[in-house]
């Protein structure tokens, strides 16, 4: 009866408030061969309590491989609990491969949704790491309603990406996901239109010129205005130039090629761009999440 006893026990100490006590009764317990996920989940609670946010998510964790072991599926708010603890005590890490487990587990518009939205909000980050969120947000038809389109098409335009902006824009409008009144929406759009036509009338010219030129960053810069248009063949011989004459930031080249040879239909090509960013980089996390949807069958 040791360890019903000791779980009990350590139930008891959790409904209490005392914390401390329910901690080494529940680790008493488990010491004893009681190895239930219900024990660990409440032994993660008491963790998360006593501010152990990492033991309390290695606690989840444990439920989790207990739950599969018994032929059932872990359920899904056991994942998101994990990944709403981990947001709130900003650990962005964690809040990543929390939020990539219940995708795993779980693929969905709505979770693909939930999980981007938190990793995106979970730190202050670089304009153009988030336009990459954004990106793969689109691919996953996850953006939703007026705000989605316009963070997205302003952070393109930011960026000097008026053809990527005004396809946005235009996404909105067409799917309704912005309403047609949508004021903020259409200057954006309006702003992006000016400046299309003359923007794609230069890239011919940057185009010649990033063949001859000593680094990448011509290659780089005229293989994102490219892909902005849709132009993915383009797009894809130039992120390689870019890549092969260096100069460069690697993983953000890596990165745009593997949105390109997605876009173009080359899903082992685009696996394989993912792969080469840097997984302890400022885009490992966005190339995770990439290559996370490249392996669900939906993407097939």
């Amino acid at each position: 009866m040791a360890p019903q006893l000791a779980l009990a026990s350590g139930q008891a100490a959790y409904q209490a408030g005392n914390y401390q006590r329910a901690s080494q009764m529940l680790t008493e317990a488990q010491r004893l061969g009681n190895k239930t996920p219900d024990i660990y989940l409440l032994l993660a609670e008491t963790d998360f309590k006593l501010n152990q946010i990492p033991a309390g998510l290695a606690a989840v964790q444990q439920a989790i491989t207990a739950q599969e072991a018994t032929g059932q599926k872990a359920p899904k708010e056991w994942y998101a609990r994990a990944a709403s603890v981990a947001y709130k005590a900003k650990l962005t890490g964690e809040t990543a491969k929390w939020t990539r487990a219940q995708l795993k587990a779980y693929p969905n518009t709505e979770n693909w949704r939930s999980a981007l939205v938190i990793y995106r909000d979970s730190a202050t980050r670089d304009g153009s790491i988030n336009l990459d969120i954004f990106r793969l947000m689109r691919a996953t038809k996850s953006l939703a309603g007026e705000r989605d389109y316009y963070e997205y098409a302003a952070l393109a335009t930011e960026r000097g990406l008026p053809g990527e902006a005004k396809s946005v824009a235009d996404e909105g409008f067409a799917t309704s996901a912005v309403p047609a009144g949508s004021k903020a929406v259409s200057e954006i759009r309006s702003m992006a239109n000016a400046k299309t036509a003359g923007d794609r009338a230069s890239l011919a010219a940057s185009e010649r010129t990033a063949g001859s030129a000593a680094t990448g960053k011509i290659a780089l810069g005229t293989a994102d205005a490219y892909l902005g248009y849709g132009d993915n063949e383009k797009a894809i011989a130039l992120y390689k130039i870019a890549l092969t004459k260096g100069g460069i930031d690697a993983d953000a080249a890596n990165t745009h090629l593997g949105v390109a040879l997605f876009r173009a239909g080359q899903k082992d090509a685009a696996k394989a761009a993912f792969t080469a960013v840097n997984a302890n980089g400022t885009r490992g996390e966005i190339a995770a999440f990439w290559l996370l949807y490249l392996d669900q069958p939906a993407t097939a």
